[in-house]
């Protein structure tokens, strides 16, 4: 019965071209019980429903909760009533139509764009990338790769593009290696490991050889990544001879991008190379407890700790030189503890932890991005369990901007924890306090609008005594000393006539960049060929791009005048249509064929209790 009716919905989804996500293996368990009971006329008809609803939601939430930077608390528990209305897979696969419309410049696309990417993403890293960081924490420290590490953090940053099959630097080591392997058999023919067909696969508990014999893996290691591939170098190999060398180095970023996406640089990237070829080979190499370490460890049978500078060719330091070097790059806050191998269990804690820092130093994150980074910090402290160290420091950072989560994962960690009763008492009159809390920023959302009406109003009849600004908001401009450089218009701040500078100043949203900027109005002018922007905020502020301009969301109309016709002729868009820039890389703007196809299946509703109620037993 079952498999005939899956095999109906496909047919039928291929024959109309509609949701075909949800047709994908991992789709079929939720997708088999929708249908006991239903046809899928009727299915389609509820997913349908179901993406209509979302889009009135996202509609109000831009024009209710802006004020709010990030994902709204309140926008977050009533999306988790619609989701339970509608079924947490159904209201998945609307929300990335929403996140990946074939038409990006449609009317509201900007503003569902932009929270539809925040709810599917603290919906995907609460179900599913939690309980997959907190199986990886639970592996034996011998296992826990930091291919793999960050593989899982390369998926918290965008889970929306879906998961990668497996290690991008696994598969990269793995060939690097056999060069590595080739290259020993050829120079050293007595050494044990020339007698190997493969590389190793299984992880190391210890170094196999003697300091003699590791010291000669490292000679072919140093060879192969610095010499032959020459993987520091920009020109690549020098042996044209060789193509797959020459192919090595130039998908050595590409091969590396969950690296590069969670913040690491090349030595990031190097240093994770290293030790993974080294490891294939029969020697141990330990990561340091630094964000983002250049060195790597190495404890030999016979001699004290060596430091190996990946960064550098290979080089190999004593301590008291590695002890200098580091104290140089951190400081005052150098503490020889950043020398010790990474504590087993916690190197998922450390890498968030590097990336985390790195983020918020470039501001490369929308606000709710930051707040998620900042509970993955926490999570990893207790290996992803629901712990008192991790409940003290979220309620210290989130409990004001988020009062409904932290309130979620108090509840969570009174299931889950063995509390006496007084510490349980304890945070259950806490979580009456959040309540409150959250009631308290919902009546100031309320009557917010009624403020900006106010505020509007009382602008309008003071405008005669203010400069009168020359460009509005929405307008796309250029600076005058470059015209490369490209922004929107968010916010215009006129000054006083009576001023000694009588100027308007304008607040930037810059093409390419993560920050918003202040401008003075004789540096800005008119785009001649106004295009979309790529900025992670602009959902934040407009609706959509239409006729050379960015259209604001309604509490911007409120307080802005519309453009003038005065000496303003319509202009249109000439240059090629470019997407809104979402915070993913370069060629990963839509989702996989088989997005969905390798994310393991929760039951119980496809989330767990207390980190989203949103999973639904039925549509």
């Amino acid at each position: 019965m079952q498999p005939k009716v899956l095999k109906d919905w496909r047919r039928y989804v291929k024959r109309f071209g509609r949701f075909p996500r949800l047709i994908q293996p991992s789709c079929c368990p939720v997708v088999k019980a929708l249908l006991c009971g239903i046809n899928c006329r009727t299915l389609t008809q509820c997913r349908l429903g179901a993406g209509q609803h979302l889009r009135v939601f996202l509609d109000r939430v831009a024009g209710q909760f802006h004020p709010v930077p990030g994902l709204p608390d309140q926008a977050m528990e009533e999306f988790r009533g619609i989701a339970s209305a509608h079924g947490s897979l159904v209201m998945r696969d609307a929300l990335l139509d929403e996140i990946f419309h074939p038409r990006p410049t449609r009317r509201n696309g900007l503003s569902r764009g932009y929270y539809a990417t925040m709810l599917y993403r603290e919906v995907q890293r609460d179900s599913v990338l939690v309980p997959l960081m907190r199986r990886f924490m639970e592996l034996p420290p011998e296992q826990q790769e930091v291919g793999e590490a960050y593989r899982l953090l390369a998926m918290w940053r965008f889970p929306e593009v879906g998961p990668r099959p497996a290690s991008d630097v696994q598969r990269y080591a793995t060939r690097v290696a056999e060069i590595a392997l080739q290259e020993l058999k050829r120079c050293y023919p007595d050494h044990p490991a020339a007698a190997w067909t493969e590389t190793r696969s299984e992880p190391l508990v210890d170094t196999l050889w003697s300091d003699l014999l590791s010291q000669q893996v490292f000679d072919c290691v140093n060879y192969t990544l610095y010499d032959r591939l020459r993987l520091l170098k920009q020109d690549g190999p020098e042996d044209h001879d060789r193509p797959e060398d020459r192919e090595l180095h130039a998908t050595l970023r590409v091969a590396h991008r969950d690296i590069l996406s969670w913040g690491s640089g090349l030595q990031g990237v190097m240093t994770a190379l290293y030790a993974a070829v080294a490891g294939r080979l029969g020697v141990l190499i330990q990561h340091l407890r630094m964000m983002d370490p250049w060195l790597v460890r190495w404890q030999p049978v016979e001699e004290d700790v060596i430091f190996i500078d990946a960064a550098r060719g290979g080089v190999q330091l004593d301590l008291e030189t590695a002890v200098e070097e580091v104290q140089k790059v951190c400081g005052e806050t150098f503490h020889r503890i950043l020398l010790e191998p990474m504590t087993p269990g916690m190197l998922l804690h450390y890498l968030s932890a590097g990336g985390y820092q790195w983020k918020r130093s470039v501001r490369a994150e929308t606000e709710a991005d930051h707040q998620a980074n900042q509970l993955l910090l926490y999570r990893t402290m207790d290996g992803c369990h629901p712990g008192r160290l991790q409940l003290r420091s979220v309620c210290g950072q989130l409990q004001a901007a988020r009062p409904a989560y932290t309130r979620r994962l108090c509840q969570e960690y009174l299931d889950a924890a063995d509390v006496s009763e007084d510490e349980a008492a304890g945070i259950r009159q806490f979580m009456v306090s959040l309540v409150s809390r959250s009631s308290e920023v919902h009546r100031w959302l309320n009557t917010n609008e009624a403020y900006l009406r106010r505020t509007a109003a009382l602008v309008c009849s003071e405008t005669c005594g203010y400069h009168d600004p020359l460009l509005e908001i929405g307008d796309v401009v250029t600076f005058v000393a470059d015209s490369r450089v490209m922004g929107v218009i968010y916010a215009v701040l006129p000054s006083k006539v009576t001023d000694n500078e009588p100027t308007a100043w304008y607040d930037l949203l810059l093409d390419g960049e993560h920050c918003a900027l202040r401008v003075r109005e004789e540096d800005l002018v008119l785009a001649e060929r106004p295009r979309p922007i790529r900025h992670l905020e602009l959902g934040r502020y407009f609706s959509h791009f239409h006729h050379g301009r960015y259209q604001p969301l309604p509490h911007l109309r409120l307080t802005s005048k519309p453009p003038s016709a005065i000496g303003r002729e319509p202009r249109v868009d000439g240059s090629v249509p470019q997407e809104p820039h979402t915070g993913r890389e370069a060629g990963e703007d839509r989702p996989p064929t088989a997005w969905l196809g390798d994310w393991p299946f929760l039951g119980g509703g496809d989330v767990p209790e207390g980190a989203g109620e949103e999973g639904a037993g039925s549509v």
